[in-house]
């Protein structure tokens, strides 16, 4: 086989020619070089507090790295061996590059990753809200109600400090992101804090200002009291699956003696199911699929009593 590099005058000057396993030789070595170089990574303790080092493997005998390159000098430098140093207080990302040469093969590589140094990027901007309620604040909750609670994403962040209220209490997920916390029994306003963590230190996310009055933007009013209502007006209403996905089944406890009305209704008081209960009716489904996450209440109307249960859909 030929390799021709050129030509004067139409006349093709042969450089060199090769056998075709020749060339299958240099591809397999190609190949084996490609296959080499994309396992090589980059490996470190994160995040970077002051100072550490970092490495590169896997690399076979006779490996060597020439760089190491920060793409961000005025927060992390590093040396050739390594070693990176945070500067100036930053907290952020910072691409690391390192690129040497693979064994004996002749093969080169060229390695990036992204490390995160120093604390998290949390600030005032940052907001922590239960479900369906961002940037509502102060948001007003039901009292002693379970609600899911959530923080924006926060870089860097490997846990989370929830600093809650007199009379708040976790039930799930306390350290991370999106606690389950129930509120207070006893009305009254209330404040909530929390600090995104890491071992280089903390930051503040804005705080949340919670009103437990038994009326709510996240939910309608339960009572014309203002008063939770009582156990009884729970008992006649069943619902399942809670939390629910795709079709929630809603069950009284006896047929329908009279008309009545039914509505879904979102964490900001809009409707979004509503129908009539024809009399003699027990048994009631309604499709969900389409609703966004969050909490929903059922609001039954018997034409003499209302009567309300919470639903949490979830996909």
């Amino acid at each position: 086989m030929c390799v021709v590099i050129g030509g004067v005058d139409n006349r093709a000057f042969q450089f060199s020619t090769f056998s075709q396993d020749e060339i299958n030789t240099w591809i397999n070595l190609l190949n084996n070089c490609l296959r080499d170089v994309l396992s090589v990574s980059i490996s470190g303790a994160e995040p970077v507090c002051s100072g550490g080092q970092f490495s590169v493997t896997p690399l076979p005998a006779g490996s060597s790295i020439t760089s190491w390159i920060s793409d961000n000098l005025n927060g992390l430098t590093v040396t050739t061996g390594g070693y990176a140093t945070r500067l100036n207080n930053f907290s952020g990302g910072v691409n690391l590059t390192a690129s040497g040469n693979y064994g004996s093969s002749g093969c080169t590589f060229t390695s990036t990753k992204q490390v995160f140094v120093g604390s998290p990027l949390a600030d005032n901007s940052t907001l922590i809200y239960p479900n369906g309620g961002r940037a509502v604040d102060p948001v007003t909750l039901l009292p002693n109600t379970v609600y899911q609670f959530n923080s924006d994403l926060v870089l860097g962040a490997s846990s989370f400090t929830w600093i809650l209220p007199s009379g708040f209490s976790f039930v799930s997920g306390q350290g991370t992101s999106n606690p389950g916390i129930r509120t207070s029994a006893t009305y009254g306003n209330y404040t909530l804090y929390c600090t995104a963590d890491n071992a280089c230190g903390s930051n503040w996310t804005h705080s949340l200002g919670i009103i437990i009055d038994g009326s709510c933007i996240v939910c309608p009013r339960i009572a014309q009291d203002d008063k939770p209502p009582a156990a009884e007006t729970f008992a006649k209403i069943a619902l399942y699956p809670n939390p629910v996905s795709t079709e929630l089944n809603i069950r009284l406890t006896a047929p329908a003696e009279q008309e009545g009305e039914l509505s879904l209704i979102d964490l900001y008081g809009n409707i979004k199911r509503q129908g009539i209960i024809q009399k003699g009716t027990q048994w009631i489904t309604l499709g969900t699929s389409d609703l966004f996450p969050g909490m929903y209440v059922i609001k039954i109307n018997d034409g003499s009593k209302e009567y309300y249960r919470k639903v949490l859909v979830q996909h």
